[in-house]
């Protein structure tokens, strides 16, 4: 059914982005369990550093798990991409620290990090082309689903940073959640087993399917630099309004390390809420219109929330994820579409 294929298909990105962020959101103990021979401060930029570098590896995997879904099909890449983030997850909550190993720590902290990024791009594409070519007629609504459980995703990564940073709460604390979503990557992938191929992926196989990569750079240069930009305008967005931001208020407020913890947990569940509620009326409009009023709204959400902080004041801060929320929300749920109009099928 089509609930069943939306929970299977999403629960890959809602697990990925879980682990992929909760790593950020716990950036203070990641520098202090891996890096403890420098300063606080060199120690939190090293570990940005390592998220940086974990980036750089998602572009390459796009175009390996894009190959994959576009030569071989959707749902087998789909497979692919949750298995070798269950695979990181499981070395991640593993690895010994800095004190047990030295400098090993650090450096294979790097490697399972680019694994998990280089996993995480084939989930969040592959679950949103999936969703799309199997419900033509809401195409927003069924790309949002994979937005939807990516913000999730985070809201829940936030939300276990939250929890081991509370008092009396032990050492190894940080590994557990690592640990449960290696456990449910693994199960994801069992349930995946059952998932069908797209109509539209069915009927372009009946014809030869030549070298998508070949294909892609030679007759789309220009809408691969309209998704590029699109892409990038809202992940870095994303990534210093919402996973840097938890930083950026210790740094320059006087709220507890738990309270920005909330703050960026408030912010996501904000998002979840109004992901659904924008795809069901961008179907019914001109989703091109919904994602310029969202790409116009960052230039007041971003500097709002920036200058918020140095109110000191909770109330205030709070209030100011809603613009972040909103602004999310209406450029996160038409992109899909967007994007999926950009190329054809192969």
């Amino acid at each position: 059914s089509n609930k069943k294929r939306i929970i299977i298909a999403t629960t890959g990105t809602f697990l990925e982005w879980t682990e992929f962020t909760y790593y950020d959101y716990i950036a203070g103990e990641i520098g202090r369990m891996f890096f403890g021979s420098l300063d606080k401060s060199l120690a939190l930029v090293a570990t940005f550093g390592i998220f940086a570098i974990g980036y750089l590896f998602r572009p390459i995997g796009a175009f390996f798990f894009g190959f994959i879904g576009d030569k071989y099909g959707r749902s087998l890449a789909l497979r692919a991409s949750i298995m070798l983030m269950g695979i990181s997850s499981i070395l991640i909550g593993c690895l010994p620290t800095y004190q047990s190993i030295g400098a090993l720590a650090p450096i294979l902290l790097l490697i399972f990090r680019s694994l998990q990024g280089f996993a995480v791009s084939g989930e969040f594409n592959g679950s949103a082309v999936y969703l799309i070519e199997h419900e033509t007629n809401k195409p927003c609504l069924a790309g949002s689903w994979t937005g939807f459980a990516a913000a999730l995703g985070m809201m829940v990564g936030s939300f276990l940073a939250t929890i081991i940073y509370l008092p009396n709460m032990p050492s190894w604390s940080w590994r557990v959640p690592f640990l449960l979503g290696a456990v449910s990557c693994i199960c994801a992938m069992y349930f995946r087993q059952s998932l069908s191929e797209t109509p539209e992926y069915l009927q372009m196989r009946k014809y030869k399917i030549t070298n998508p990569v070949y294909s892609l750079f030679k007759g789309y240069i220009t809408e691969l630099f309209k998704a590029a930009f699109l892409v990038a305008a809202l992940g870095v967005f994303i990534y210093i309004m919402n996973l840097y931001y938890a930083t950026h208020l210790s740094l320059n407020t006087s709220l507890s390390t738990i309270q920005t913890k909330i703050v960026v947990t408030f912010g996501q569940a904000l998002v979840v809420l109004f992901m659904p509620l924008i795809a069901l009326f961008a179907d019914r409009t001109d989703e091109k219109k919904i994602m310029r009023l969202g790409l116009k709204g960052m230039f007041i959400a971003a500097p709002l929330a920036y200058l918020i902080p140095y109110s000191q004041s909770f109330t205030l801060i709070l209030l100011c994820q809603f613009t972040y929320a909103i602004c999310n929300a209406l450029v996160g749920v038409p992109i899909f579409k967007i994007l999926n109009d950009l190329f054809p099928v192969n």
